[in-house]
């Protein structure tokens, strides 16, 4: 089998303790049943394979009662073998073909014996036939076509020179003229072979480019049929016109899909459907304009601007029919490369998760590519003549600082905000109020810390509460608009490569389903992957008015130091500030020097202060102004003027001198 980046997607979806179903969807003929295929017979003792277009009694089995014993029986039937718990793979391929088996796997998995993986060509497609989809119990994972790095390992490159290359990249220095040379080629060839796995493998094996064509053809022409197996009858010739022009779109010089192209009368909302189709069906990806090159881009999106790639470049090069492959293979830049090393690129990009945007005005000019990974925007220009030093509008943007391309977003760069208008709020307030939640333990039902209590609970308050708490807009009004948002939700991120976030204050008892249903509904994360659901964490604390004093030291042991939210501060800075006074105190005394106090003037102070004062209602405390003593004199109404005078006199008062 040639080797698959999904066979290590795989091996980490098994290793997972607690696992859901895996759905891998993507187009047809790229690999998704032959990767589980051989997952199945190398990782499992028991491996089970059921096809709902070939074989109609295992449709059957999921036409009457859908519990687990009742369909396992059916299965194991069919299987004429005993099923191994704990180590039986059932692969359900093609499942858009049988929408009660997708409904059943919510039982399945809860059943919990047998592991269960789909595979669906069109289910993007097929979705609205299913009567109840598995939220919550299956993880849904999206194949793509051989990227290059898959494609040159096919073709005998060693990982050791992948690695070379990597190292070269990232010390930006030359790979030597050898490698250069070996890869230029075989990217030429990735260019007409494209990444269909049964046209790589005839490439590989004979290396003619004629075999390879036919089977490309073979495959248009199966997406051909789908459209007219699949697609509505009044939508199929229109998504077989878009489908069929991709090509000569892409050769225009602004590469715009121009939907008047089709037919004279045709207008974009006529044709919307049409388009969703290819790009449900894997066969086609969108690229969309934006109004600026800057984060959050799905925020600026001008849909009715869009260009349309092929999901293949070897499939592009086919779909053609100019004969251009041989002229390629040779680097003639005669050919259009433009249009096909873009194609390429969003192969590539859509490949490793990436949304497609370009940026085109009159004043700053075309940029092929704007991406966003993380908050940070990356800006793409693709070349292919003796002018790829030359990138105009590049400069132009690069110039304009307030966008910040290639730099962090405006404000913390570990933040994304989400604005959300009045109506978008109250009707996400309202799913929330009414959402499922899980049924608490005698012991959970406890009396809950202000600030950590669930968005859910939060929000029965008062159609506005969440408004004037974790989604508090104050802030963050645009200096461009002078606009301020109805209301704001926070992401904040949560590893070093800025690729996942959690939503800032929303501790949550929802039931896991629940959670993907109503946080989907927040503008900007409507097709996030959800990494980890939420749970409610208890945040355990001593009785520190009685048991600390204002260094944090134990009072009974004058050996022991607390610090961190066990003390009573609450938040990631205040466990910071806990933890200096204990560690600069803890050294103090090593040393027998005189003890270190911040006066109560400061925060570190007031904090100390307040874990340490007896207080029969001791509640975990924010550092906030309300625990620093009142201003002297008149009161100032001017909160600026009034937080810099606090300020002034913390420095002034900076330490507590016994």
């Amino acid at each position: 089998m040639l080797y698959r980046k999904a066979y290590d997607k795989l091996k980490m979806w098994k290793q997972q303790k607690s696992r859901t179903a895996l759905c891998i969807q993507g187009a047809r003929q790229i690999g998704k049943t032959t990767v589980v295929r051989e997952f199945g017979k190398n990782e499992y003792k028991c491996f089970l394979e059921f096809n709902f277009v070939s074989d109609t009694d295992a449709r059957r089995v999921f036409d009457g009662n859908l519990d687990a014993n009742t369909i396992i029986e059916g299965l194991s039937a069919l299987a004429r073998k005993p099923l191994i718990p704990g180590n039986t793979l059932i692969l359900f391929d093609e499942i858009q073909e049988c929408p009660n088996a997708r409904t059943a796997i919510k039982f399945l998995v809860e059943d919990g014996r047998f592991d269960y993986i789909e595979t669906g060509s069109l289910l993007g497609v097929k979705n609205k036939v299913v009567r109840s989809l598995p939220v919550g119990f299956e993880e849904l994972y999206t194949m793509y076509p051989m990227d290059f790095e898959e494609f040159i390992l096919a073709n005998g490159v060693q990982r050791t020179t992948i690695d070379t290359m990597r190292e070269a990249y990232d010390a930006r220095t030359p790979v030597s003229d050898v490698i250069h040379t070996t890869l230029k080629k075989l990217f030429y060839s990735y260019i007409i072979v494209g990444g269909m796995p049964k046209v790589v493998q005839t490439y590989v094996q004979t290396h003619d480019i004629g075999r390879v064509l036919r089977d490309q053809n073979e495959i248009l022409d199966l997406y051909r049929q789908d459209i007219s197996k699949y697609a509505a009858e009044n939508d199929r010739p229109k998504i077989r016109a878009i489908f069929d022009s991709i090509p000569s779109q892409l050769n225009e010089k602004n590469r715009r899909f121009t939907v008047s192209s089709l037919k004279a009368s045709a207008r974009l909302d006529r044709y919307g459907d049409s388009f969703n189709w290819l790009v449900d069906a894997g066969v086609a990806n969108p690229c969309y304009n934006i109004e600026e090159p800057k984060a959050a881009l799905k925020l600026n999106e001008k849909r009715s601007f869009f260009k349309l790639y092929a999901g293949d470049t070897g499939l592009l090069c086919a779909l053609s029919m100019d004969n251009i492959q041989f002229s390629i293979l040779q680097g003639d830049l005669s050919v259009n490369m433009g249009s096909i090393l873009e194609n390429v690129m969003s192969q590539m990009f859509v490949a490793n998760g990436f949304s497609l945007h370009y940026f085109d005005t009159k004043r700053y000019g075309e940029l092929d590519f704007v991406m966003q990974e993380g908050t940070a925007i990356d800006l793409v220009e693709i070349k292919s003549g003796n002018d790829y030093k030359k990138h105009a509008a590049l400069d132009k943007v690069l110039a304009v600082e307030e966008w910040k391309a290639k730099q962090k977003n405006d404000g913390d760069a570990s933040y994304i905000n989400l604005p959300m208008n009045k109506e978008e709020y109250e009707h996400f307030w309202n799913e929330l109020v009414n959402a499922e939640v899980v049924e608490l333990h005698q012991f959970e039902k406890r009396e809950i810390f202000e600030g950590c209590m669930p968005v859910e609970v939060m929000a029965k308050r008062g159609i506005d509460t969440l408004r004037y708490g974790p989604l508090k807009p104050m802030g963050f009004t645009d200096p461009r608009t002078g606009y301020r948002p109805y209301a704001l939700v926070q992401l904040r991120q949560d590893n070093k490569d800025a690729t996942i976030y959690n939503i800032v204050g929303f501790q949550t008892n929802l039931k896991f389903g629940e959670q993907k249903r109503v946080f989907s509904m927040i503008p900007g994360i409507e097709n996030a992957e959800f990494a980890k659901y939420g749970v409610m964490h208890r945040n355990t604390f001593i009785n520190s008015t009685k048991l600390l004093d204002r260094t944090y030291q134990l009072k009974k042991n004058k050996n022991i130091y607390f610090a961190g939210q066990i003390t009573g501060v609450e938040g990631y800075v205040e466990s910071i500030s806990s933890g200096l006074v204990a560690g600069i105190n803890a050294v103090k005394q090593l040393r027998q020097e005189e003890k270190v106090e911040f006066s109560e003037y400061t925060m570190i102070g007031a904090l100390a202060q307040y874990i340490s004062t007896p207080n029969e209602k001791f509640q975990p405390m924010n550092a906030n102004y309300g625990i620093l003593p009142e201003l002297e004199g008149k009161k100032i109404s001017d909160k600026k003027l009034k937080y810099g005078k606090l300020s002034d006199r913390a420095l002034e008062k900076l330490f507590l001198i016994e």
